[in-house]
């Protein structure tokens, strides 16, 4: 069982530079072989007998011809970095993902390291070329250490340890529970439970956020100033993903402590947010952790169950089984015509997906 832990580290202004060179190689390596690699693809796609490319041979390539400011930085973000192409170019020969393309900084500052180039000693971390930097909480988890990623987010390092850790029984009450993921609710379950963002506190933050990509938009370009500006909207992005991930937490992990098996919707988000009417409705199923919310129970619950893609769960009443025509999404209370059960929309869905015949009780 693979599990990964995220956690902030401290270092000094030093090691801040040489770990922005690192993540700066890491960048470099790649787009210089993924340019090497596209004129030898080409190559052998003329003539196949030529050997075809591989991640081992550029990387031996990239031994004889890297820049001299390369020896400075650690060799196995390097051999990350181009592992990881030799990975894209392998998805992509076999029609799995599109060409690979460049790397930029503006997508992320980040490189990813070796499980035999670290290592943890107490509330350090030792990085190759950087030394000892402290973590500000321990590793939850014990497993073999499969790797590290490093990440600079907003104006914070980041370490992300990867373990292979054995796989432990989970055990939770022997009941069942259904969610439905929803408009006005992200989540509600059929036991009651309700995922409550704290609306005020995000409403703020977004229009800080909005104010920040403003200013961004309209600072100059390559200019200090931009970067500052840059790094604030960083933090408020970061800051808001955080409130939302920190609610999906712990709603997803109170209702599998609480329910041995737990029955959600087969739900395309894609798709949801195609057909819906209105701008606003797009919106909100965009913004809802809809996906979050179905991959952490996924790996949370005991017993993970589907429903049917198309089983109406919004239209049925979770009294009497009658199954209205239409339930458009703007009407958020059910009322049953035929027994007058008269329930929260949402909370009618999850009380039907926990009482239908494929949960095995």
């Amino acid at each position: 069982m693979y599990r990964a832990h995220k956690i902030r580290i401290d270092c000094t202004r030093e090691q801040h530079s040489l770990l922005m060179q690192t993540a700066g190689c890491a960048r470099y390596a790649y787009n210089w072989g993924l340019e090497k690699w596209g004129k030898q693809y080409e190559a052998w796609k003329a003539d196949s007998s030529l050997e075809e490319p591989n991640w081992v041979n550029i990387s031996r390539q990239w031994t004889q011809e890297k820049p001299e400011w390369a020896n400075k930085t650690a060799r196995s973000a390097v051999t990350c970095s181009l592992s990881n192409l030799g990975t894209a170019f392998k998805n992509f020969i076999r029609r799995k993902a599109k060409y690979p393309k460049k790397h930029k900084r503006s997508q992320g500052i980040s490189f990813q390291l070796g499980n035999d180039t670290c290592s943890i000693e107490g509330n350090r971390l030792r990085l190759p070329n950087i030394g000892y930097v402290k973590l500000r909480e321990l590793p939850r988890f014990q497993g073999k250490i499969t790797g590290y990623t490093v990440r600079l987010i907003g104006s914070h390092w980041y370490v992300t340890v990867a373990f292979d850790c054995p796989d432990v029984p989970r055990e939770a009450p022997e009941s069942v529970v259904g969610i439905d993921v929803g408009l006005q609710h992200p989540a509600v379950a059929s036991d009651g439970t309700i995922l409550q963002l704290p609306i005020e506190k995000l409403q703020k933050l977004e229009a800080k956020r909005r104010r920040a990509q403003r200013a961004l938009s309209r600072s100059k370009r390559n200019s200090n100033a931009r970067e500052r500006k840059r790094t604030k909207l960083q933090r408020i992005q970061q800051r808001i993903t955080n409130i939302r991930q920190d609610a999906v937490h712990k709603f997803t992990t109170t209702v599998c402590k609480n329910h041995a098996t737990v029955v959600t919707e087969d739900l395309n988000i894609n798709e949801l947010k195609a057909k819906a009417p209105a701008r606003s409705v797009r919106r909100a199923y965009n913004s809802s952790l809809m996906s979050t919310i179905l991959w952490q129970i996924s790996y949370k619950a005991v017993h993970h169950i589907k429903a049917p893609k198309y089983y109406p769960s919004t239209k049925r009443c979770s009294t009497c089984g009658h199954i209205k025509e239409a339930m458009p999404p703007q009407i958020r209370t059910y009322h049953c015509d035929v027994c007058g059960t008269h329930l929260d929309r949402d909370e009618n869905a999850a009380r039907n997906l926990m009482l239908q015949p494929w949960v095995t009780r």
